[in-house]
């Protein structure tokens, strides 16, 4: 018996590009929070007290307080008290912030004191959206599903199937709306593998 190879059934640019866009703007606002936040304390923040920051939120901002001033564990409004702050001042700005994307926060790099997004993330976001095959009967459906997808443009090319749309792509995807939507997409303009569909296909 051969040995199983994994196959590649297709790379989902646009998911790609929206998770790269995602990962760029949340890292935009990881600096605007830490921006924000110093001008809000007066502290300028070093990198292990802005990963704090980001881990623990306000928790991480009176433990701060706290290391700095060498304060014993207080509640919190004796805390900002003593420091000359106001948690008022200080909470908005996680409000503000709330919809930060987690999942990526903590793999940011820091360089010159700001906060980037690395190509490892970018990387592992390629990596998610990039399907391969995971078994054998998967590899024979990729297969036939090419050689359907090639029979099918053949045919829409030499007018031999009739779908009423001016446009190329709104023809294909007319096409699998109508008749074939699971194993097929449109990628590009051109009738293609659909990974999620293949995907799901156990041995």
């Amino acid at each position: 018996m051969a040995k199983f190879k994994p196959e590649l059934i297709g790379i989902d640019e646009h998911e790609i590009t929206h998770k790269k866009r995602r990962a760029k703007d949340t890292c935009a606002e990881v600096n605007q929070l830490i921006s924000e936040l110093e001008a809000a304390t007066g502290y300028q923040l070093s990198l292990p007290e802005k990963q704090r920051v980001l881990s623990y939120k306000m928790s991480g901002v009176l433990g701060i307080i706290r290391d700095r001033l060498k304060m014993p564990v207080q509640k919190t409004e004796t805390v900002f008290d003593f420091a000359g702050l106001r948690e008022k001042d200080i909470s908005p700005i996680f409000n503000k912030y709330r919809s930060l994307a987690t999942q990526w926060v903590p793999k940011f790099e820091c360089k010159n004191g700001l906060f980037i997004v690395p190509s490892s993330v970018c990387e592992e976001i390629e990596k998610e959206f990039t399907y391969y095959t995971s078994n054998s009967k998967q590899n024979e459906a990729l297969q036939t599903i090419k050689e359907l997808a090639d029979a099918l443009e053949k045919a829409i090319d030499n007018g031999l199937l009739s779908v009423h749309h001016s446009n190329f792509q709104s023809k294909r995807k007319a096409l699998i709306e109508n008749w074939i939507h699971k194993p097929l997409r449109v990628v590009n303009g051109k009738l293609a593998p659909n990974w999620y569909a293949i995907k799901a296909i156990k041995e």
